[in-house]
C-alpha cells in the first residue's frame, strides 16, 4: 500500500471521527454544544476537502505512473511521533510548563538545529505566552507526578 493511499485512509478515519464528534456534540445541552459542535463540523469539512484533494492527486499520479514510496519518510514520521510521545510523557512526569521548557530547548537545539540564542528566545516567548494566557483566563496547568509547578 502506497503512502498516498495510507494518507487517504487516515484522512477518511479523521473525517469519521469528526463526524462522530459533531453527532455527539449535538446531544449536549444548548449552551454547551455550540463550540464543540461547530469545531467538529469545521474539522469534518476540512478533512473532507483534504480527502477529495488527496484522491484527485492520487488519481492524477496514477495516470502519470508516478510512484513515491520511500522508507526514509516513514522513519522521519516515526521520529516526530516519538518526539510527541516523549513530550506527552514528560508532561505526565514533570508538568506542562517545565515539560514545555525542556521539550522546546531540546527539540529546537537537536532537531531543528537552531542557534542557542534563538532557541532560548523562542522558549521564553512561548512560556511568556503561556503565562499571559494562564493569567488572563485564570488557568492552572497540570503539575505532573512530581508536583512541580512554576506558575
Amino acid at each position: 500500500m502506497s503512502k498516498e493511499v495510507k494518507s487517504i485512509l487516515f484522512t477518511f478515519f479523521l473525517f469519521i471521527i469528526f463526524c462522530y464528534m459533531g453527532w455527539e456534540a449535538n446531544s449536549f445541552s444548548d449552551k454547551a454544544k455550540f463550540f464543540p459542535f461547530f469545531v467538529a463540523i469545521g474539522a469534518a469539512v476540512l478533512s473532507f476537502v483534504s480527502l477529495v484533494l488527496q484522491s484527485i492527486d492520487l488519481f492524477l499520479r496514477k495516470q502519470k505512473n508516478e510512484h513515491t514510496e520511500d522508507i526514509g519518510e516513514i522513519k522521519r514520521v516515526l521520529q516526530y511521533v516519538l518526539w510527541v510521545v516523549g513530550y506527552i510523557a514528560l508532561i505526565y512526569v514533570v508538568g506542562l510548563i517545565l515539560a514545555t521548557i525542556l521539550f522546546l530547548l531540546v527539540f529546537l537545539l537537536v532537531e531543528s538545529k537552531f542557534r542557542f540564542v534563538t532557541t532560548v528566545f523562542s522558549t521564553v516567548l512561548v512560556i511568556g505566552g503561556l503565562f499571559l494566557i494562564s493569567n488572563i483566563l485564570n488557568l492552572y496547568w497540570p503539575s505532573g507526578l512530581l508536583g512541580i509547578t512554576i506558575f
